[in-house]
């Protein structure tokens, strides 16, 4: 149900005052005023005016626009035998009929269920009372009460002189209610006027809109102006203060500026004492602030919100501050760095003079300043997200010169993490990494080590594009000379992996061994054969020939890690068949292997083919030491573990003559068998 404006007007004109005079109505009873008030709330006669404004807002909260509405009577007509006053408005309504009859509002036609009994809840000053009204049509009762008492006393000129008017200004607490859904925003009236007598209501409102019955509470505050109801006014009003120094003393060539939502906005200027005037407001609600201020002054936009109350306003002074000398000033200089001494680009430094504040940015390599300040004390604080900052905030005074080298060091930001792989993807542990130009010494650097998982961490990383590179010279990386960059953004920050070969300038390390028979021999005739020796956490191989006369061999460029150390031949089996070798720092040496060698074998015998037993087998090869056995009673002889070479196979016993047998060379296994001999003249063998 919507709750007519009209309705509801009665108690707003409770302050009327009528061209009797302000002190008629503050002696009045609240009983007595009951009758006039029906009858002055409308005026419904010919030519008659009122208007109101009404603000507010919506259910959701948002604000509502302050609208000027203005109704007047344009004539009467006749329906149903009764006089009806026709009304047009503002917002181009027109046609509407209104009537008043036994203190009831009626809209035509009549027989809409929207009139209401005007309130009777006109209230004298200190006065308190409760009305409750049913309403059959609507199945509602509406109950209001309040309470009256003064805000102020003020004194009102008006043509015949000046008197007190004890009730210009009231204040009244009122509370609706009613059952089950009558009571809404709307059924309270935030302005309303009476020809040029302004009556004013303000409101606060407490209550839940969500409620099908429930209870709002407002708070008015009613002004009258009675200097209106008698003439002699052009409805306009000055709005006036001043615009003050921080240290005192006005500040002159200030613009000054009020809106009332039109598009013309009066403006005027300070004068030597900082004072300023804007004349043409009318009553209602404005904005004040500065629109200009000369270039030496600082001021926090903060307008002013205020209300013209049928009389000139005196705004409180708008402050500024002295930031700014034209004329040359002083310089505040310093720097935001991490501990490490990297710059902190993203922080923000703040000075602050007074309720004044001017922010800046460091340039790229931190430092940062405020230029053309005038002698004074000022305070800077350096802020960034993620970092803390040591100190919090430096108070400066400027006296006569610059100030230079504020030093704001700032822990926290980032951690940049990587790993420093191989090509195998394994972690290399022991890499020193650094953070920083790779090509100015003098530029701020952090190191930090690789774990056993090649794992690395930096901290107190600024935001931006920052620079990572190798600084082990033991390995070479695939970032090149210029480092890798990577871009950091809040607190955590990844690495992309770098890979690491090693450097073949900076290892001079060996593996070193034999690769030998059990005479200690070298494996001769194997020109195929080598050791070689896998990095199993780089992948690489390195290898070298063995020594054919003591095969020993020497494998060089081994770095620091695990390997796979092999031999191999052609010609003869190796064990073992893998040693395993973890190098860190020095060279490894005594990785042997064995070969096994051919072997040379056959049976000494006579003439008849009978063994002979104490026979001298010798065999000699050129470089080598004899090889000499004997034989025994199966007249066998074997040699074994012979690399491959040209031998030369002597027999010898006394008296007897054997033939010489010659391998060139020997490069297999070899059975002669059997090597007859000549017994001497005479023997029975």
């Amino acid at each position: 149900m919507t709750i007519r404006r009209g309705a509801l007007l009665t108690a707003a004109l409770l302050t009327l005052v009528f061209q009797s005079g302000c002190d008629e109505l503050a002696g009045t009873d609240a009983d007595d005023l009951i009758d006039a008030l029906v009858q002055a709330w409308l005026p419904l006669a010919e030519e008659a005016a009122w208007r109101y404004v009404e603000d507010g807002s919506y259910e959701d909260e948002s604000p509502m626009e302050t609208y000027v509405y203005t109704r007047t009577v344009t004539g009467t007509v006749v329906r149903n035998g009764q006089t009806w006053f026709e009304t047009s408005d503002s917002n181009g309504s027109s046609g509407d009929l209104y009537r008043v009859e036994g203190g009831v509002v009626w809209e035509w036609p009549p027989d809409m269920p929207f009139a209401y009994p005007i309130f009777d809840l006109s209230l004298a000053v200190g006065a308190s009372r409760t009305v409750e009204i049913f309403h059959a049509e609507a199945g509602d009762t509406l109950r209001m009460s309040g309470e009256m008492t003064y805000l102020r006393d003020e004194s009102v000129t008006t043509p015949a002189g000046t008197f007190d008017c004890r009730v210009f200004g009231l204040e009244g607490t009122f509370t609706m209610a009613s059952d089950p859904d009558f009571v809404m925003e709307g059924g309270f009236i935030n302005w309303f006027a009476r020809g040029v007598g302004i009556v004013k209501n303000y409101h606060t409102f407490s209550g839940d809109e969500e409620e099908p019955a429930g209870e709002r509470t407002a708070v008015l505050h009613y002004y009258n102006i009675p200097g209106g109801l008698h003439g002699g006014h052009d409805g306009t009003y000055a709005i006036t203060g001043r615009v003050m120094q921080y240290e005192g003393g006005g500040v002159a060539g200030v613009v000054v500026n009020f809106n009332d939502g039109s598009e013309e906005i009066p403006t005027a200027t300070t004068d030597a004492e900082g004072r300023y005037r804007l004349e043409g407001a009318r009553s209602g609600p404005y904005m004040v602030g500065i629109l200009e201020l000369p270039p030496e002054y600082y001021w926090e936009w903060a307008p002013l919100d205020i209300m013209v109350i049928d009389q000139d306003v005196e705004v409180p002074d708008f402050v500024v501050v002295r930031m700014n000398d034209p004329g040359g000033g002083f310089r505040i200089q310093g720097w935001a760095r991490t501990p490490e001494g990297f710059a902190i680009p993203e922080a923000r430094i703040l000075l602050t003079r007074y309720t004044a504040f001017w922010e800046v940015s460091p340039a790229p390599v931190g430092d940062w300043e405020f230029w053309y300040l005038p002698e004074g004390t000022y305070v800077v604080k350096a802020s960034a997200d993620y970092f803390t900052f040591v100190p919090d905030s430096i108070v400066v005074v400027v006296s006569g010169s610059d100030v230079e080298d504020l030093v704001f060091t700032g822990t926290g930001g980032a951690t940049a993490t990587g790993r420093v792989v191989t090509p195998l993807g394994f972690g290399l542990e022991g890499v020193e990494m650094m953070l920083g130009s790779p090509f100015d010494p003098s530029a701020p650097q952090q190191a930090a080590t690789t774990d056993s998982d090649g794992y690395y961490a930096f901290v107190n990383v600024p935001a931006g594009t920052q620079t990572v590179r190798g600084n082990d010279d033991r390995y070479m990386y695939n970032h090149g000379a210029y480092g890798h960059d990577f871009t950091v953004t809040g607190t955590e920050a990844t690495i992309p992996d770098i890979e690491a070969t090693p450097n073949p300038v900076s290892w001079n390390l060996t593996i070193s061994g034999r690769m030998k028979t059990s005479r200690g021999q070298g494996p001769w005739g194997d020109d195929g054969g080598g050791v070689t020796a896998y990095s199993t956490l780089f992948g690489l191989e390195m290898s070298a020939a063995p020594q054919c006369t003591d095969g020993s061999y020497t494998i060089d460029g081994i770095f620091d890690g695990p390997f796979e150390v092999r031999a191999s031949s052609v010609i003869y089996p190796v064990t073992p068949d893998l040693l395993t070798v973890t190098v860190a720092g020095t060279s490894v040496t005594g990785q042997d292997f064995t070969i096994t060698g051919f072997t040379l074998s056959g049976r000494a015998v006579d003439d008849l083919g009978n063994p002979v037993s104490g026979v001298t087998a010798t065999l000699s090869a050129q470089g080598f030491s004899d090889l000499v056995v004997t034989t025994g009673a199966d007249g066998r002889f074997t040699f074994s573990d012979l690399v491959v070479y040209d031998y030369h196979l002597n027999f010898a016993k006394e008296g007897w003559s054997f033939p010489l047998q010659s391998f060139m060379p020997l490069n297999s296994n070899r059975n002669v068998g059997d090597v007859a001999g000549t017994p001497p003249p005479g023997s029975w063998e």
